[in-house]
């Protein structure tokens, strides 16, 4: 499957609370803009210790799934080695439009066995790689052993430069404070219209207990 960067419509990513933005724009299934999505690429890795970024979506999921490969098709143009995971339980967002089997072997079922994290990747091209959410459908059993979330993560740490989590969990979940715990920093795509500064500023603050970095919002207008 490939990647094509294209012009569309425009988003933004407001970083910070701040009134500084950088103008992002998505269409489905491709790359757009290259120089802006490139752009939050670069602010990412300008801490040469980050590798792992959350993409928390909220409001039309689509947009989340769409920035995360956005995101992941870039840095692999870069030539880093990157891993998107998909870790939205109830829709296999990324799954689906990456055209992945729901059925196949993905995150849900290594987190029984994360030595076996390897053998469950899918790939899209030479330097990106897909981890879906996996087989195992019965919820009890994955979120007793989601704590092995972190583990799972340090693995693919040794094997690629950018890792990419798409998540559509409730922010103040069990789920997603472990997500928070095993990444780097974390943005959130939300429509213009649900947030408000004092609720942005909350979700901030959970980040940052978690010993995670809040990178910033990109609206979707």
């Amino acid at each position: 499957m490939k990647l094509n960067f294209r012009k569309r419509s425009k988003n933004r990513i407001f970083e910070g609370f701040k009134k500084r933005s950088v103008n992002l724009a998505f269409s489905q299934n491709r790359l757009v803009d290259k120089n802006n999505i490139l752009k939050i690429t670069e602010r990412f890795f300008a801490n040469e210790d980050n590798k792992v970024l959350l993409v928390s979506a909220n409001g039309k999921k689509s947009v989340g799934v769409n920035f995360a490969k956005n995101l992941g098709g870039a840095s692999s143009s870069l030539g880093k080695k990157t891993l998107l995971i998909d870790c939205d339980f109830n829709d296999y967002g990324l799954t689906k439009s990456l055209q992945f089997s729901k059925s196949s072997m993905g995150l849900t079922n290594v987190l029984s066995d994360p030595e076996a994290a390897l053998n469950a990747i899918n790939t899209v091209n030479q330097q990106l790689q897909v981890l879906t959410v996996g087989s195992v459908v019965d919820e009890n059993q994955f979120i007793l052993k989601f704590q092995n979330f972190k583990k799972l993560i340090n693995i693919y740490r040794d094997y690629y430069d950018f890792i990419v989590i798409i998540s559509a969990e409730d922010r103040d979940s069990f789920l997603s404070e472990i997500m928070y715990q095993s990444t780097d920093q974390v943005v959130l795509v939300t429509p213009t219209n649900v947030e408000r500064k004092c609720d942005l500023n909350a979700f901030k603050k959970t980040v940052t207990e978690q010993d995670s970095e809040f990178m910033g919002v990109v609206f979707n207008d």
